[in-house]
């Protein structure tokens, strides 16, 4: 583990120019904005359930007819073959008789709404959510939070000013690249797995990694598939430093450590 510390730093601060060119727009094609480091791509169905009428919807599910692609199933039955986890999130709703409305302050919560997002192995386009939610007092709860989940299968669109796609037949490609540009060149890319590593300076060693307690900066680890290509693979790695003590790595904050790869190659 310290050696991976090591050559990560290392890896930032003797690259000297980008092997991948920054990927730019075309022109006379609409572009969509990008809340995320990568997917500017959205979902091809314009339905949306808020999270704050999740509650509503499980006490009442033919709701959920009206909502193209939903389904109100028993988590029993929820098959999640081929799928792979992408993302999950919690969200803690206060609820009275004037309405429900999301909190910060989990201890204020009287229902947890759990959310899950996965895409598919084969065909990354294709998406799933799955939604549960928790009652923490009685005079809220329903039978169905227990057995029952929504389920919601959708399918993104890549963005179509990028139709750029990393040549890695024969070979990986590695670069280091200021944040931004490497946005555009990851944009019809869609994470599909998050790491991270806590390190602190060493005398001896240089860097090293270590548990969260006592660490001085993090290094950020995201893994991406191409939405069209599933077999090209991007790893890209950021160094968060913000201590003091890091000054010379806080320099490279707005940069990041690429490699572009075919899955098969790699088995």
């Amino acid at each position: 583990m310290p050696l991976f510390a090591q050559n990560i730093c290392r890896r930032f601060l003797f690259t000297t120019s980008p092997i991948l060119k920054s990927q730019k727009p075309k022109k006379n094609v609409l572009k969509k904005p990008s809340y995320f480091f990568t997917n500017a791509c959205w979902p091809k169905t314009i339905d949306k359930l808020k999270t704050i009428d999740v509650p509503e919807h499980f006490k009442t599910p033919k709701l959920l007819k009206e909502l193209s692609g939903y389904s109100f199933i028993p988590a029993k039955k929820l098959s999640l073959d081929g799928f792979k986890k992408t993302n999950s999130n919690k969200f803690y709703l206060e609820a009275d008789k004037d309405g429900i409305e999301i909190v910060k302050d989990k201890e204020l919560a009287k229902l947890i709404v759990s959310k899950k997002w996965y895409h598919h192995i084969e065909d990354p386009k294709k998406r799933l959510v799955v939604t549960k939610v928790k009652c923490k007092i009685p005079e809220l709860h329903k039978g169905t939070f227990d057995t029952h989940v929504i389920t919601h299968r959708y399918e993104v669109e890549p963005d179509r000013s990028i139709d750029f796609i990393p040549d890695v037949e024969n070979e990986c490609i590695r670069t280091v690249e200021k944040y931004k540009a490497m946005k555009d060149t990851l944009k019809n890319f869609t994470r599909s797995d998050t790491g991270f590593h806590y390190f602190t300076k060493d005398t001896d060693a240089g860097y090293t990694t270590m548990k969260p307690e006592g660490s001085l900066d993090k290094i950020n680890i995201y893994k991406y598939t191409h939405l069209n290509e599933p077999d090209v693979r991007a790893s890209i790695v950021k160094i968060s430093a913000k201590s003091k003590k890091m000054k010379k790595l806080s320099k490279l904050n707005d940069f990041v450590v690429g490699q572009f790869y075919s899955e098969k190659r790699l088995v």
